[in-house]
């Protein structure tokens, strides 16, 4: 519907199954930063090909501990999306 807002993590994860917010990103899903992100972080598996992810202006990295401090979180609209917890995120600044 043209009124309904887009839930954009929603969507990013939806087309990179295996991308995982990270960074900046995470610390905005996770409520611990008031800064809304101008670009999207996602992290893939070691090995993994994300070239569709980076060319559409997505910051993409590859981590060897990729499942260390998965979790699943709640987007603002309510929508489960895959991003690292607290102390992975803060771990990795």
């Amino acid at each position: 519907l043209p009124t309904a807002f887009d839930d954009e993590y929603f969507n990013i994860q939806s087309r990179f199954k295996r991308g995982v917010f990270s960074g900046l990103s995470a610390l905005y899903l996770l409520h611990l930063t008031d800064i809304i992100p101008n670009q999207m972080y996602l992290t893939f598996p070691d090995g993994y090909n994300y070239t569709g992810a980076s060319n559409e202006g997505i910051c993409c990295y590859r981590s060897k501990d990729y499942e260390v401090g998965l979790d699943e979180v709640p987007t603002m609209m309510n929508n489960k999306v895959k991003c690292y917890n607290p102390e992975r995120t803060l771990w990795l600044f």
